[in-house]
């Protein structure tokens, strides 16, 4: 939410609301203590009661979803709000049941296993700029905690087993979500903003609406403090419960973007990680002018509270497994049902084309800009599903539509002189293998058409269970190739590095000698693609690579993370990244998650064909059956009740690479990899896609300089190598010690 703070008089003090007369009473000084109550009332029941008030004095009336297609992706009814205070003692209130805790350690500890970074992030190379966790050790102190009765509540056990699966290891593929910490989103009543005067000097933090300042005729102040604490120091510590392994991008999650508004999607300051971090009921800011203004926060909630009366009755209903509690759709489902798909996104010129979910669009600035006029634009958004509320049809065919698209604005490009390609993938989270496999092919099309292959290498972790299963799988099929054998996740359909199949498990397993006494497998291809049907009609790329620029903001992770890989590594296409933290140093392109596919327990379910009377005994297998404590899953519970457990199943090498450089062991995910370019935003790129597009295509074929310290060219211009690893670039802050840690403090 934003609020004009135009009028507010320097020095004074003012607290900003966001709810309506109907909605509760806020004080500033209403922080709730479960423990210290004067008359105690139920948290939990009073949620209850000021949802349903809150439900009668707003005239809710519950949307008929008739169409299945979309019942999973559109609420029902509206997120409520209450304050931030109270859901937190309501979860608080939820009382620890200890066996059932101990049990859901248990359920996970042989999952864990299967994790391919687990050996790499108990001490990890020089260049990986997170803390380093030990997974295992991690789950052994919590287990001790928890019989020493350290643990109060629920919430605490939680809150640790979160923070060890789901933030150290800085991986977005590799996590557990327990359902009592998704019944809530936490919201700020500010935003913030990370500005620089020219894009190269160092930047201010200001607060979000004075980015149209310039409609106003005013100059706005920079932020000083945030609740006491100086702005970038706030910002930067809060940013370290975001679970990306990159510390610029995990800054540059902290604020809205023209992008990530043009997706629908809220981001910022707030959300999930203030479960981690806290959010008390108001957020006071101290501007460089004097002037002080106090917001007030929200906790939206999600879930149906109409059963609840305590912290017991809120466990029964969604933190046991036997819970009936229909799991809650997710705060971005409530943003993205209301979206209005018929306009031009804000901030955007009006697109070529476009899918209908908005994953991808293109763009051919005006020709009358001069700075534009031989410049196209593919904007990337998203290799997710390609879902829009007002289209039944949008998941047909949705692979075919993304290359029809692509390529109809790549030939468009060529025929209207357009010598430049800006691919715009800012705010790409990632998505499906065969989105970016079309995306990729579509750039490049693949030297071989009946045997395409992506240009990467994947490597699984070696592991007694592993070492069983395989085992046990070849000696009872007598399999010829290891495509044959019913392996959990994706692992059977690896291939040799030349395509050919790999003859036995043996062969391909190994096992070799890792980093830090690990044991990995040997290095495959990601598969053959016999799921590819589709063609590209020309063999060479319509843009050369020199011609080819990457945007990003450093939230690229996954799926985005591999064509990034793609491009860099195997074309050499040159990267410009925006934002960050406010210093003169390189930045990464990529700092999501760089690993691949995501495997979950519904692999080892009972279609797996796992053998489990043949396990041998002493071997601690993934066990089947739902998880003690109750995870959420799918987007909504009711309709995708699969686990949401998952791990990260392969590190992934580029192929091409000589193993006998010193890297040659060490997964794109822990090695230190700076974009060409960084730039930082500017007031105008803060609120104009354009000017952004502007930016990049000056310091990628003008010669314009970037952020200093941010290229390997002495006058500050763009390169062709990127700058590599120095202390300056490490992350001076760290996450509290805690089951797991491994590095500790600033």
């Amino acid at each position: 939410m934003h609020f004009d703070i135009l009028d507010i008089v320097a020095f004074a003090s003012v607290l900003i609301s966001p709810y309506a007369a109907s909605a509760h009473p806020l004080t500033s000084n209403d922080e709730r203590n479960v423990d210290s109550r004067e008359a105690f009332v139920e948290p939990c029941k009073e949620i209850r009661d000021q949802v349903n008030k809150w439900m009668k004095d707003n005239n809710i009336v519950p949307k008929v979803v008739d169409d299945w297609t979309f019942k999973p992706y559109i609420p029902r009814v509206p997120a409520v709000p209450i304050q931030p205070s109270l859901a937190f003692a309501c979860l608080k209130s939820v009382p620890l049941h200890k066996d059932t805790a101990l049990a859901q350690l248990d359920h996970m500890g042989p999952l864990f296993e299967w994790q391919s970074t687990v050996d790499y992030l108990r001490n990890p190379p020089k260049g990986y700029l997170s803390e380093g966790v030990d997974l295992l050790r991690g789950l052994d102190e919590i287990r001790k905690k928890l019989k020493e009765n350290k643990y109060d509540a629920e919430f605490d056990f939680l809150a640790d087993l979160h923070t060890l699966s789901s933030i150290m290891p800085r991986d977005a593929h590799f996590h557990q979500t327990s359902l009592l910490r998704s019944l809530f989103e936490f919201d700020p009543g500010v935003r913030f903003v990370s500005v620089s005067k020219d894009g190269l000097t160092t930047p201010k933090i200001y607060a979000h609406d004075d980015v149209q300042h310039v409609n106003h005729q005013y100059v706005p102040s920079p932020i000083s403090s945030i609740n006491g604490v100086p702005a970038t120091q706030f910002l930067q510590e809060l940013s370290l419960q975001v679970r990306t392994q990159d510390p610029d991008a995990r800054f540059n999650t902290l604020f809205p973007s023209v992008a990530k508004d043009g997706r629908g999607i809220p981001e910022g300051y707030g959300a999930q990680h203030m479960l981690g971090h806290g959010l008390k009921d108001t957020t006071t800011i101290k501007f460089q002018n004097g002037t002080v203004v106090q917001y007030a926060n929200t906790a939206y909630v999600l879930a149906n509270f109409t059963a609840i009366a305590s912290g017991e009755d809120l466990y029964q209903e969604y933190g046991s497994s036997s819970g009936r509690g229909i799991v809650p759709h997710p705060y971005s489902t409530h943003i993205w049902s209301e979206r209005n798909f018929t306009i031009s996104r804000k901030g955007f010129p009006e697109p070529y084309s476009i899918t209908p979910g908005e994953g991808v669009r293109t763009f051919f600035p005006s020709p009358s800009d001069q700075d534009l006029k031989d410049t196209a634009v593919l904007a990337v958004n998203s290799f997710g599903r390609d879902v829009n509320p007002y289209s039944d049809t949008a998941f047909v065919d949705e692979t075919e539509r993304l290359i029809n698209i692509t390529m109809t604005f790549l030939k468009k490009a060529k025929t209207t002189n357009r010598k430049k390609l800006i691919i715009d993938l800012q705010g790409n989270g990632g998505g499906y293998e065969m989105q970016l496999t079309a995306l990729y092919f579509t750039l490049f099309p693949p030297a071989d058409k009946s045997n395409p292959q992506l240009p990467i290498l994947s490597q699984v972790r070696a592991h007694p269970q592993l070492t069983w299963l395989g085992e046990y799988l070849q000696k009872q099929t007598n399999a010829t190739s290891l495509n044959m054998l019913r392996l959990p996740f994706t692992i059977g359909s690896l291939r040799q590095p030349d395509g050919t199949l790999w003859p036995s498990f043996e062969r391909f397993y190994g096992p070799l000698d890792g980093l830090n006494g690990g044991k990995v497998s040997q290095k495959s291809l990601l598969g053959r693609l016999d799921s590819w049907r589709y063609s590209i009609p020309y063999d060479e790329p319509i843009f050369e690579p020199k011609d080819m620029v990457i945007l990003t903001d450093g939230n690229c992770g996954s799926a985005c993370a591999l064509i990034v890989a793609f491009l860099t590594h195997a074309h050499g296409v040159r990267t410009v990244t925006l934002g960050g933290r406010p210093q003169e140093t390189p930045m990464q392109a990529v700092g999501g998650v760089k690993g691949g596919p995501v495997g979950t327990f519904d692999s080892f379910g009972n279609g797996s064909g796992i053998n489990r009377t043949a396990i041998p005994p002493g071997l601690k297998f993934v066990p089947l059956g739902h998880p003690p404590v109750r995870v959420r899953g799918g987007v909504s519970g009711e309709y995708f009740p699969s686990s949401n457990i998952a791990i990260n199943v392969g590190n992934v090498f580029s192929l091409g690479e000589n193993e006998r450089d010193k890297d040659s062991k060490i997964p794109l995910q822990f090695r230190y990899e700076a974009a060409n370019c960084r730039l930082f935003f500017t007031w105008e790129m803060a609120r104009d896609a354009t000017a952004i597009w502007k930016a990049v295509r000056g310091v990628a074929w003008e010669g314009k300089r970037c952020v200093k310290g941010s290229t390997t060219n002495r006058d500050g211009t763009m390169g062709s190598d990127s700058p590599g690893y120095t202390p300056a670039v490490e992350d001076r802050f760290r996450l509290p010690k805690g089951p797991g840690s491994v590095h500790v403090g600033k």
